[in-house]
């Protein structure tokens, strides 16, 4: 059974492979080190005691920017995306009206679930992420308003 819980750090090896697994140009250590800081929230999805997905967010006056959600390579297509996803704009502070993120352009399984949560794209930037072969890709900009 899955559940979600607040991520510490002896989450952090699991947390970095997921991250490894995920990512053309992967977070360090230390950028998750970072967000155990005031302002942040992080949060791991779990498989028993296995961390199968986490999730980074910041929060800024009435934002919240959701700067990092992965699920390892052999959870994906289960819903735990959803459901953290789920997590986050239920547990959002009430003062928070509007939660950011920004996505892969090529990355159309994580925009169709966005998008499917009721985040809207607002905006392009170009050349933002890094890709192979010395490329650079676009992110896609959106949001979602809570109502």
């Amino acid at each position: 059974m899955h559940h979600i819980r607040s991520m510490t750090l002896a989450d952090l090896d699991e947390v970095v492979v997921i991250e490894q697994q995920s990512q053309y140009a992967p977070w360090s250590r230390t950028l998750f080190v970072d967000g155990f800081k005031p302002r942040y929230e992080n949060w791991v999805c779990c498989d028993d005691d296995r961390v199968v997905g986490f999730a980074v967010v910041q929060y800024l006056l009435d934002e919240a920017t959701l700067l990092n959600l992965a699920v390892a390579l052999a959870h994906r297509r289960k819903g735990l995306g959803q459901a953290m996803l789920l997590h986050l704009t239920e547990h959002l502070p009430d003062a928070v009206t509007t939660v950011l993120l920004e996505v892969r352009a090529s990355n159309q399984a994580a925009r169709s679930l966005y998008e499917h949560f009721g985040f809207n794209e607002y905006a392009t930037r170009k050349g933002y992420y890094p890709a192979p072969g010395g490329r650079w890709e676009d992110a896609i900009l959106m949001q979602y308003a809570r109502i």
